[in-house]
């Protein structure tokens, strides 16, 4: 860190930026119609997927080395309140996923189709 103090905004940046891609791709992924299966796919894995693992990721060991943004989030703020952080944000990202995947036009339109005809 030379030339002087970093400011903690800087650390939660991409969780930050995470936390705006995921909100951004949950409206869309209800916004998508049912037969551009490929968009949704790929707004899914990008938009949704990416900022779980990321978070996922990064939380995981994040606190134990220290040149990782969780381990300067969690001088400046504490290690139980970044590790709670975390934790809430993998517990909204699942939400959210499960939430797409149960009740956007796509995965109705995908139920649809797997029951069978009478």
């Amino acid at each position: 860190m030379q030339g002087g103090q970093i400011s903690w905004l800087t650390f939660a940046a991409p969780y930050l930026g995470d936390a705006l891609v995921f909100a951004a791709g949950y409206v869309w992924a209800f916004r998508i119609a049912p037969t551009r299966r490929w968009l949704f796919v790929n707004v899914f894995v990008v938009m949704m997927l990416s900022p779980l693992i990321n978070t996922a990721y990064n939380s995981v060991g994040g606190l134990a080395s220290s040149g990782s943004d969780f381990f300067w989030l969690g001088r400046q703020f504490g290690a139980v309140a970044v590790t709670v952080a975390s934790g809430l944000a993998i517990a909204s990202y699942s939400y959210g996923i499960l939430h797409v995947l149960t009740r956007s036009p796509m995965a109705c339109s995908s139920a649809s189709r797997a029951e069978p005809k009478s």
